[in-house]
């Protein structure tokens, strides 16, 4: 079917935010690895904005890891549910997290390149982790944003949260 006529999961009329977290991600000891309190700390500043915001996180935990590993990183993802984020491992198509993406009032990637072309398509507010050659001038640079030293980013983000708001039923009027 058309993407156009694929249902979305977001809920109607509210504000949505789509967070990638790249497989590993959260578990990882790599330097580069983004942590869970990356997403978390991001999601609690766009909540701040929109309480009711609706949040929903995607990731994948590769098939060829040992049950056991399999178990835990599905555990490790709890925090996310725990947090109020509808959390969706293995969703079996590219389509399904790519159509979210794409089209999320709010789109938190990873350093990832299976993030990087739903953000390209998606017209409203994306957060990439930073340390990103080709990121669009218009894309927000999350790392700065966390560390507060770079007012333009912050200001930009705000501005971009209000852009939604303003595009959105009344039940996301932005929160200041």
């Amino acid at each position: 079917a058309p993407l156009s006529v694929r249902p979305l999961r977001f809920e109607a009329f509210l504000p949505s935010v789509a967070i990638y977290v790249k497989p590993g991600d959260p578990m990882s000891h790599n330097s580069k690895a983004l942590k869970k309190e990356y997403y978390i700390d991001i999601t609690d500043r766009i909540r701040k904005s929109f309480p009711n915001a609706d949040v929903h996180l995607w990731s994948f935990i590769p098939s060829d890891l040992p049950q056991a590993d399999r178990d835990k990183a599905r555990r490790d993802f709890a925090i996310y549910k725990l947090k109020g984020m509808k959390v969706h491992l293995d969703s079996g198509s590219l389509l399904d997290p790519w159509m979210h993406m794409a089209s999320a009032s709010v789109l938190l990637t990873s350093h990832s390149s299976f993030a990087y072309f739903p953000a390209v398509l998606n017209p409203n507010c994306v957060v990439h982790p930073g340390q990103l050659d080709k990121a669009p001038k218009e894309w927000i640079d999350g790392e700065k944003l966390l560390r507060g030293s770079d007012g333009a980013v912050t200001a930009t983000f705000m501005t971009c949260l209000a852009q939604r708001a303003a595009s959105l039923a009344p039940s996301a009027e932005l929160v200041t």
